[in-house]
């Protein structure tokens, strides 16, 4: 975890969305729907700058963008907290070491696949009445902030599991300022696991960076976190089964 804090002037969020939207990186429409919070992320979109002009060092917008590309190659989490007038403070976190990294292992009906726990915010276990749809998208309140929910099963084209139960389980993952909840068949536990490449037979696959080998021999994916942010984006119809029974 690496820290970088100062006590200077702090980051000015409406100055942020203002800057943002004059130069069409958001609308005025899109930002009155976002948060404080998230005016504030803006300063990691590619081009986005509040300098008043360009200098040899500053101004170019590109800055805190090549920050976060580098952070999610490494599949790692980036926070911002200010206080305008008191300072700003980042916090990076890193994966210790890319060849061996604690798993979250979960199952998709008789499939296992590991999340790398570095990704993984909380797990939490929810009613499906608290499961709500807004504007299509299934969205779960957790501790006051609104989570978007796909199913792991719609990502990776699979049938939906078919037990009847009353409560799901979600994985809440994060990708620099990015939330996403993932709901899964079963939780079963977090371990040591050895990366090991797909190899080129199979090439790279999108939301899969590597596979393990487990304790009883069987072999489980290594879920790519930024890969399943990417096919989250994409995937047109986001309500499943397991949400559609219940919005």
């Amino acid at each position: 975890m690496l820290t970088v804090e100062d006590d200077g002037a702090g980051i000015n969020a409406e100055k942020v969305k203002q800057s943002a939207i004059r130069k069409h990186l958001i609308t005025a429409q899109d930002a009155d729907m976002m948060s404080e919070q998230e005016w504030i992320q803006l300063i990691f979109l590619p081009g986005f700058s509040t300098a008043s002009s360009v200098s040899d060092i500053s101004g170019r917008g590109v800055g805190m963008d090549i920050v976060r590309n580098h952070i999610e190659k490494l599949n790692g989490l980036i926070d911002v907290e200010t206080r305008v007038g008191e300072g700003t403070k980042f916090t990076i976190k890193l994966p210790l070491t890319l060849a061996i990294l604690r798993g979250l292992l979960i199952k998709l009906q008789e499939t296992t696949y590991a999340l790398p726990m570095n990704s993984v915010i909380e797990i939490v276990r929810i009613p499906k009445k608290e499961i709500h749809s807004v504007k299509g998208q299934a969205v779960v309140k957790i501790r006051e902030k609104m989570v978007p929910l796909i199913g792991l099963h719609d990502l990776f084209k699979m049938p939906n599991s078919k037990r009847k139960t009353k409560h799901v389980f979600i994985v809440v993952i994060g990708l620099a300022e990015k939330r996403l909840g993932l709901v899964v068949d079963e939780l079963i536990g977090s371990q040591e696991i050895v990366v090991k490449s797909v190899g080129s037979y199979i090439g790279q696959v999108e939301g899969v960076s590597g596979a393990t080998i487990l304790g009883d021999g069987s072999v489980a994916l290594i879920l790519d976190v930024t890969g399943i942010f990417k096919l989250a984006h994409n995937l047109k119809s986001v309500e499943s089964e397991i949400i559609d029974d219940v919005v």
